[in-house]
């Protein structure tokens, strides 16, 4: 809903009655609001007199137009200064929580990761140099974490390891790499246990 900036007071509605529609009656509680009050609260396409059939809902990019909310469109890929600080600041700290953890585990804790997509989406952004800096420290065995183990799911076992097209740095393939094919996993089985 667009206002002009002189509308009369009475046009525009506080928060608390904005709230108050999408809350139900009598103070029962609901998991998520009715969407003709949602509509008819953002005054969005679809509400309509009662009996007629909504529309389905608009996509977010309309609602942000109908509200008058436009943000600057960023290239893909590229992130913006404060994200990109935020998100370095973060890997750091994950990093020294990593190391924390290895310490008050043990001298010869491994760390396991996996699921680790993040680091290469933010790979410019710090998840590079949280990645090296495991690696580095897996590799001095005065450090911790004592070792590390990155899963990388690839359909080419034999193929340079990637994170998500990023390119994970092994200095030894004969120590640093192992494929985790059906054999080397059955191998890990202690003998008699089930299959």
């Amino acid at each position: 809903m667009a206002l002009e900036p002189d509308a009369p007071e009475e046009v525009l509605e506080s928060v608390d009655t904005l709230a108050a529609r999408l809350t139900p009656p009598g103070g029962r509680r609901r998991t998520r609001p009715r969407s003709d009050v949602v509509r008819a609260t953002l005054q969005l396409p679809g509400v309509l007199e009662a009996g007629e059939p909504l529309e389905p809902w608009p996509a977010q990019s309309l609602i942000a137009k109908a509200l008058g909310i436009s943000q600057p469109t960023v290239p893909t890929g590229t992130l913006s200064a404060a994200l990109a600080s935020y998100t370095r600041s973060a890997a750091e700290r994950v990093g020294l929580r990593v190391v924390e953890l290895a310490e008050r585990s043990g001298p010869r804790t491994v760390l396991l990761a996996h699921e680790a997509g993040l680091i290469a989406r933010y790979w410019e952004a710090g998840g590079r140099e949280l990645l090296a800096g495991l690696q580095q420290s897996a590799r001095r065995p005065a450090d911790r974490p004592h070792g590390l183990w990155l899963l990388l799911p690839a359909e080419d076992p034999h193929a340079t390891p990637t994170l998500d097209g990023r390119t994970v740095e092994v200095v030894d393939r004969a120590t640093e790499w192992e494929v985790l094919d059906g054999l080397f996993l059955k191998s890990l089985r202690p003998t008699g246990s089930p299959s």
